[in-house]
C-alpha cells in the first residue's frame, strides 16, 4: 500500500513527465485527433489537467458534486496553458489531501460516477 507521501511524490513525477511530453508537442497539432471518435490533443490535455485533482476531491467529499465546475475550468484552457493548469492539479492534490491521515486514506470508501466503490463493496464486509 502507497502511503500519502509516496502518492504525492507520483503526482509530482507525473506532473513532471506531462509537461515534458507537452513540450514535444506543436500547437498547430491541438486538433488532431487519432479517429474521430477519439479525443483531440488538446480535449486530452484538457481532460490530464483536470483527472486527478478531480478524482482527488471526489474521494475526500465522497461524490462528484465538484466535478463540473473543475470540468468548466478545464475546458477553458489553451494548448499554451497545459504546463500551468498541471502545476494547480498537483497543488490543489497536495492542498486536498494535505489533512487526510494515513488511516483516513487507507479507511475512505470512495464512490465512482458509476455508483461502485472503492475499495470494493465487495470487500465492505
Amino acid at each position: 500500500m502507497l502511503t500519502k507521501d509516496q502518492f504525492l511524490a507520483m503526482v509530482d513525477d507525473e506532473t513532471r513527465i506531462l509537461k515534458h511530453l507537452h513540450g514535444k508537442l506543436s500547437p498547430a497539432n491541438a486538433g488532431f485527433r487519432p479517429s474521430p471518435q477519439q479525443r483531440s490533443t488538446l480535449e486530452l490535455l484538457r481532460y490530464l489537467s483536470m483527472c486527478g485533482s478531480a478524482a482527488a476531491r471526489a474521494m475526500v467529499d465522497n461524490g462528484w458534486t465538484a466535478y463540473a465546475a473543475i470540468k468548466e475550468r478545464a475546458d477553458g484552457m489553451t494548448f499554451e496553458q497545459f504546463p500551468e493548469a498541471l502545476d494547480r492539479q498537483s497543488a490543489e492534490i497536495h492542498a486536498i489531501l494535505a489533512d487526510l491521515t494515513e488511516a483516513d486514506l487507507r479507511d475512505r470508501t470512495a464512490t465512482y460516477p458509476t455508483g461502485r466503490s472503492c475499495p470494493s463493496d465487495s470487500h465492505s464486509s
